[in-house]
């Protein structure tokens, strides 16, 4: 069994699932196992223990679930939800710590039993967007997201239970910074004596043959040794844009692409060059426990622009020595990929952060100067990588829902600038040097996997 667990568990086994009937917990794209899905909830209430006492709490779990499936072929959940109605009690409390918003992460641990079999899989990374904090009413707060797929190898009902569930609540201030706050993470047991059901899948033999190709394997490709990664469309449905695809090695249901666009500054000519926005191919990761209380998620991400690790060419001016006017064409390239990666303290949330590292090589041409062309060839580039390290809170950027980071870099110099003459000289004196203010901005992330959100909508820059 693999299960794609974004967050820990501080107690309760994990149920293995390497035994005859082979209960995989998978995710794979392009594996619906029927074509009819239904809608399925269930209300159910537990006892969450926050920090003034335990409290019972209304959550509603609902997903469209395929009503039929067959062996070897993945069951997939979409549509996923978690409604959660947080007591008043505690509603005065996260409003003492000067919050006017929260938003929170969720973790279900949903039982699948198939016979006499049974696994778990993680439905994690399940996130809100910041709600207001009402005056009166319970607070309620709506976690989505996309859990992994189920697979069983011979014919069968498989069942889903919801279990244990793991919150994890973040208040933010008026001005969207975070609250500090104690209240990380919130540990949910079922009261006794619910009826759990929540879907069941009749799996029969027909059409048991699997034909699903996992990314990554050599029949993801007919023709090549092994696919680097899967570039065509999952769905038709999905508006995927064409630059979308899965990472090598990426776990589809933690995949996806969104668009990434910024500023760079160029403090030598006091003004800032438009990184126009381009697809950013991201790959999540399992995250782990990283400390005492703290927990990391990584996520490795791709420029994608026609094919090339490179953001869409921008052309921008600058007024040289303050008053002759300069244009450029920049391309702005990457080397390997962009680190993205999530920390929560859950000992103090303020202490929380987001950082994301990468290594970028800067190409000029169609240089102008004063409106003459300045031919500096077609090999006029960063002698070295620039090393951006940007950061952000999980307050104001998350993966699924975008936000803003910043930071600052030193542009490296230039060679290889200059046709008949060398301008080497010139564009490292005129733009190279340190304390380079960088601010980017990423959308809404589109899922590969079930089309939701998408296409991802194209963020405005912000200076």
């Amino acid at each position: 069994m693999r299960s794609n667990t974004g967050w820990p568990r501080r107690r309760g086994a994990r149920l293995a699932a390497a035994s005859a009937m082979a209960l995989a917990v998978t995710a794979t794209p392009n594996a619906r196992s029927a074509d009819r899905e239904k809608a399925h909830h269930v209300d159910l209430v537990y006892v969450c223990s926050f920090p003034s006492g335990p409290q019972e709490v209304g959550v509603r779990i609902a997903a469209d679930v395929p009503e039929l499936g067959a062996p070897n072929k993945q069951i997939q959940a979409t549509q996923v939800t978690t409604t959660v109605s947080v007591p008043n009690s505690v509603r005065t409390e996260l409003s003492a710590s000067d919050a006017t918003s929260v938003s929170a992460t969720a973790q279900l641990a949903m039982h699948v039993t198939h016979g006499a079999e049974s696994a778990e899989a993680a439905w994690s990374n399940l996130t809100s967007v910041p709600t207001p904090i009402p005056a009166k009413e319970d607070l309620v707060l709506t976690a989505k997201g996309e859990v992994p797929s189920v697979t069983v190898e011979s014919p069968g009902d498989v069942t889903f239970e919801p279990g244990h569930l793991t919150l994890a609540l973040h208040p933010l201030k008026a001005d969207n910074s975070a609250a500090v706050s104690d209240m990380l993470p919130i540990e949910c047991d079922l009261t006794s004596g619910q009826n759990t059901d929540f879907a069941t899948v009749v799996v029969s033999p027909v059409g048991s043959a699997n034909t699903n190709v996992v990314p990554g394997t050599k029949d993801s490709d007919p023709g090549s040794e092994k696919s680097a990664r899967l570039t065509a469309p999952l769905d038709p449905v999905g508006n995927y844009p064409a630059e979308c695809h899965y990472l090598d090695g990426a776990d589809p249901a933690q995949s996806g692409c969104s668009y990434l666009t910024g500023y760079n500054n160029v403090k030598k000519l006091g003004g800032a060059a438009l990184l126009n926005a381009g697809i950013m191919n991201i790959s999540g990761h399992t995250g782990k426990l990283c400390g005492d209380r703290v927990f990391c998620i990584p996520v490795d991400a791709e420029l994608n622009d026609r094919g090339r690790q490179q953001f869409p060419s921008s052309a921008s001016t600058f007024l040289t020595f303050g008053f002759v006017p300069t244009t450029a064409v920049m391309e702005v390239s990457e080397i390997g990929l962009i680190k993205i990666q999530t920390v929560l303290n859950f000992s103090d949330l303020s202490k929380s952060y987001v950082t994301a590292d990468a290594q970028l090589s800067i190409r000029l041409h169609g240089v102008k100067v004063n409106g003459t062309p300045l031919d500096v060839g077609e090999s006029c580039k960063s002698i070295e990588p620039m090393n951006v390290s940007l950061r952000s809170s999980p307050a104001t950027y998350t993966i699924p829902h975008g936000g803003i980071l910043t930071g600052r870099a030193t542009i490296p110099a230039f060679s290889g600038c200059g046709v008949g003459e060398d301008l080497d000289s010139l564009l490292t004196a005129s733009i190279s040097g340190p304390d380079n203010d960088i601010k980017m901005t990423q959308g809404n992330m589109c899922s590969m996997l079930n089309g939701d959100q998408c296409p991802p909508a194209k963020p405005v820059p912000q200076r």
